[in-house]
């Protein structure tokens, strides 16, 4: 289903940092795009991006995770480490030389990415606390999911959760000092904010904004999984598709939406309402667990699969929506979930329930608290799956349309990166899925899985994710920002 809904939107008057300036109600109409016909090509590149950037989650609109392979990596060292007010949930990204991070606090930094330094800081406003939510993990609620840069205008792409009373807004900043040069409500009429959780990064293809809702950890009903596109330029109305189901549904992966070259918006959707103890598998089908394929425009599912046992999967907890989709080469695309099981889809024709081409397992451990989270390196035909138990090297045979698992690391890993030669990803010192811990960052040789450096970081949030670019490495922590060289 697609909503359009009426745009509120603020321009900014001269430079404004720690604060918002004042709204006004106006806009034109945006311009929607049908879906183009789907095609192989799996890498989608942000305009204006350069080979110095970073601006989006794991760097390009596919998220393939793929950086920069020079300089080789020869060591691992820390060289700055920068205070911010607020945890860093996203990914730090980098736009020439600065590195754009943003807290829980609501603010969002331009720290010098060779020194550290705050070059400017811009608040949005006060964080909802957890005081004020029926459940989750994160206290407070500002920033919680990745920005995004578009390097061809110099603007900051984020969603923030307000305060006074609850609510959702994106905020487009100026690149250069921080500036609000517009920001809007971004709450779908009646869906009750503080059930709504924007965790999934934003993404930016054919002139808009996409990002994704799904509910805070606990699954505190009422909220529905949500795709949202709003134009980048703060005029118009927002396109929105809603998961097919009566409740929940969340689409919650740290990447967010998947944006294949031809267009296309992909999600892996979670557990819905449907299919209460005693019900069986047999339940109606509301799109639960699925991979979803949506054209541009949002205007419904182009094409949808979900595993034979998604009912089952939702009774349990144990979503297919704690990992992005990730585009293939030869027309295919590889999905993981909480259950840890891999499954080889058709993009052309995903299939339907059960309409996999080929399935299995990847992540030993997997479970409600186990499986897959994040987002997998697409480096050709071959995958770096993030599995609790460990990163998970698969290895993709395009004309039988199989895989094999070639190496897997044991110890709890984060959405990795290949970059400089080496496979990086944040690993656990003391375990937690659902609440901040210590970690460290480690490199793998992308050939064998064994470790090639380890430097420990400090304090991290769940879920934490590489930025990269210039011969660095940055990572958001708790109340810092971690900057380290591999040379």
């Amino acid at each position: 289903m697609s909503i359009r809904l009426p745009l509120v939107w603020c321009a900014a008057v001269g430079v404004v940092l720690m604060g918002v300036p004042a709204c006004s109600a106006g806009g034109r109409a945006a311009t929607s795009t049908s879906r183009p016909t789907p095609g192989s090509s799996t890498t989608s590149v942000l305009p204006g991006r350069t080979a110095a950037d970073w601006p989006t989650y794991m760097g390009d609109a596919a998220r393939t995770g793929i950086g920069p392979a020079s300089p080789a990596a020869s060591a691992l060292r820390r060289t700055w480490t920068a205070a911010v007010e607020g945890d860093v949930y996203g990914q730090p990204l980098v736009a020439g030389s600065n590195v754009i991070a943003a807290t829980e606090q609501n603010n969002v930094y331009a720290l010098d990415a060779a020194t550290g330094a705050v070059r400017w800081r811009a608040h949005l406003g006060t964080p909802v606390p957890l005081s004020q939510l029926q459940c989750g993990n994160t206290d407070p609620n500002g920033i919680t999911s990745t920005a995004v840069v578009d390097a061809a205008s110099g603007t900051i792409f984020a969603v923030a959760m307000l305060a006074g009373p609850p609510r959702h807004e994106l905020f487009a900043l100026h690149l250069g000092d921080g500036s609000v040069v517009w920001h809007r409500p971004v709450d779908i009429a009646g869906a009750d904010p503080i059930h709504h959780q924007q965790r999934g990064a934003l993404n930016l293809a054919a002139g808009h904004i996409y990002f994704t809702y799904g509910g805070f950890e606990g699954d505190c009903d009422p909220y529905h999984g949500r795709v949202v596109a709003a134009p980048t330029d703060g005029t118009g109305p927002l396109e929105t598709w809603q998961v097919p189901s009566e409740a929940e549904g969340a689409i919650w992966a740290p990447p967010g939406v998947v944006i294949s070259a031809t267009g296309d918006v992909w999600v892996s959707t979670g557990n819905t309402a449907n299919g209460p103890a005693g019900t069986g598998d047999a339940g109606p089908y509301d799109g639960a667990n699925s991979v979803m394929r949506l054209d541009s425009a949002l205007s419904g599912a182009a094409d949808q699969w979900a595993p034979r046992n998604w009912a089952s999967l939702n009774r349990q907890d144990i979503d297919l929506a704690s990992m992005a989709p990730a585009l293939l080469p030869g027309g295919l695309v590889f999905a993981a979930g909480k259950e840890g099981i891999g499954y080889l889809l058709r993009a052309d024709h995903l299939g339907g329930i059960g309409g996999e081409v080929f399935s299995k397992t990847v992540c030993p451990g997997g479970g409600p608290e186990g499986g897959a989270f994040g987002g997998a390196v697409v480096a050709g035909t071959t995958l770096f799956v993030p599995c609790r138990d460990g990163v998970t090297a698969v290895r993709v045979d395009v004309a039988k349309a199989s895989f094999s698992v070639t190496w897997q690391v044991a110890k709890q890993a984060n959405t990795p990166l290949l970059a400089y030669g080496w496979v990086w990803t944040v690993v656990a010192d003391t375990l937690g899925l659902h609440a901040a811990w210590s970690g460290s960052l480690v490199g793998l040789d992308p050939a064998t899985g064994v470790e090639k450096a380890r430097v420990k970081l400090g304090g991290i949030p769940h879920f934490p994710s590489i930025g990269t670019a210039g011969g660095s490495l940055y990572v958001g922590g708790l109340g810092s920002v971690y900057a380290l060289s591999v040379t």
